[in-house]
């Protein structure tokens, strides 16, 4: 075998095996989620069910959608797990009602691209605690990042 042919197939060898070694690692796993994870989810899963239940329309304000939990039925506000629904919509982080987007009605919104959904006013040390749509988990981004992603932010 020459010189070449052997380079190759030596080449060709650690291609193979780092692929191997690429393919049997395991994605980073993300922590559980915490008290403040768990309220903002159940933030975006209300959000989600009073617009399913409203023929799509998004609630105009977080006042009107804190009104329509509170008209809930019993048994339906034990199955959100919060049995304080004014406390619901305060962040224990900075103690302020939840910010809400202002609704977007267009074909991406309907389609479920609606982007940060909830978000605190204040935050804590310049980062603010946000969500998404559903299936999103709450991230924490920066002021300058929230002023881009929610153009009401700080008006």
């Amino acid at each position: 075998m020459s010189v070449s042919c052997r380079r190759r197939s030596l080449s060709g060898a650690l291609v193979v095996l780092g692929l191997a070694v690429g393919c049997t690692s395991e994605p980073p796993q993300q922590p559980p989620p915490n008290d403040m994870d768990k309220q903002m989810m159940t933030l975006v899963s209300i959000y989600s069910t009073y617009r399913s239940k409203h023929g799509g329309k998004a609630p105009a304000t977080v006042v009107e959608l804190k009104k329509w939990v509170k008209s809930m039925k019993p048994d339906e506000l034990d199955r959100l797990g919060f049995s304080d629904v004014d406390r619901l919509f305060v962040s224990p982080r900075d103690n302020q009602v939840f910010g809400m987007t202002q609704p977007r009605n267009d074909k991406a919104a309907r389609m479920g691209a609606q982007g940060l959904i909830f978000y605190e006013k204040e935050g804590v040390n310049g980062k603010h605690m946000t969500v998404a749509g559903m299936g999103a988990r709450p991230a924490e981004i920066d002021r300058e990042m929230l002023k881009q992603r929610v153009p009401e932010f700080g008006q």
